[in-house]
């Protein structure tokens, strides 16, 4: 399902009138099939273009520390290999569960993503499954929250191996630490003495503690949907020598197909940038 949103003034401060906003439901269809294919959720667009849903899909880029089955990652890979090749972006933060099945039976899954291309991307500013009240599903609801690009401010980060240390030390010798009852609750030592001394303690360790820009010579052309096909085609590889299976070898042919254009279309339009922005007098 797909829905156009038409902004006659601009969509986003942007010269676009109109942008897309899709939904999908992908569920497996016996025995190697899916309802809604990576081609049909994931494609490329010239105006700013978003999809969400529910795609019943595993991947490390979305959920790092879960432990995937061979067959999650087959599955996962041809949807993430497309969106890497189209120029999209994963709006999930890496993480947070989205699915909570009602028996027993099941683990409870990050299955709900979104993704939007490079038009799209600028505007995006946060995503959150906790905002919004639950709709009785066993899926929890996304907000996704989206403004104007020159209003994202770029936060400086804290330097915390140059910090003060001395400083820092004789900051916290002068703390001062409420006074507990004799025999306190657990919610009495939360309110009384950890809450407050971890909020001056955080407050003295930023204070303290130098503040660092990104590097300009970071590569700002790389994603996580770039590292995410490496890793599936590193980690296919060895699977594939010990299986000797035709479905492993297939996992090694579309990762390593996937992580080759990712990166070949992100040093394009990189490039492509570098050289609408350049003149032959500053190049």
């Amino acid at each position: 399902m797909a829905l156009n949103d038409s902004r006659p003034q601009g969509c986003f401060a942007f010269s676009f009138t109109w942008f897309r906003v899709g939904n999908t439901y992908a569920y497996p269809l016996w025995p190697l099939f899916r309802s809604v294919t990576p081609i049909t959720a994931i494609h490329y667009l010239d105006f700013p273009y978003l999809v969400a849903g529910d795609f019943n899909i595993d991947n490390p880029a979305a959920d790092p520390l879960r432990a995937l089955s061979f067959i999650e990652e087959r599955e996962s890979a041809q949807y993430f290999a497309k969106a890497g090749y189209s120029g999209f972006s994963l709006l999930n933060e890496q993480g947070p569960n989205t699915h909570f099945p009602f028996s027993g039976f099941y683990r409870p899954r990050l299955m709900d993503l979104a993704f939007a291309n490079c038009l799209m991307f600028p505007a995006f500013r946060s995503w959150d499954n906790s905002s919004l009240p639950s709709g009785g599903s066993n899926h929890i609801p996304m907000l996704l929250s989206h403004t104007l690009p020159n209003s994202i401010t770029e936060e400086s980060q804290h330097r915390w191996l140059d910090a003060d240390c001395p400083a820092v030390a004789n900051a916290l010798m002068n703390l001062e630490v409420a006074l507990l009852p004799r025999h306190p609750s657990p919610a009495q030592l939360h309110q009384l003495f950890f809450a407050p001394s971890m909020s001056v303690f955080t407050t003295i360790i930023k204070a303290l503690a130098l503040h660092s820009h990104p590097s300009p010579w970071s590569k700002p052309r790389w994603t996580p949907l770039s590292t995410s096909p490496c890793r599936v085609f590193t980690k296919a590889m060895p699977t594939a020598k010990e299986h000797q299976s035709p479905s492993s070898f297939f996992l090694v042919r579309a990762s390593r197909s996937g992580y080759l254009k990712a990166i070949k279309k992100v040093k394009l339009t990189n490039w492509a940038d570098f050289v609408a922005k350049s003149s032959h007098q500053n190049i």
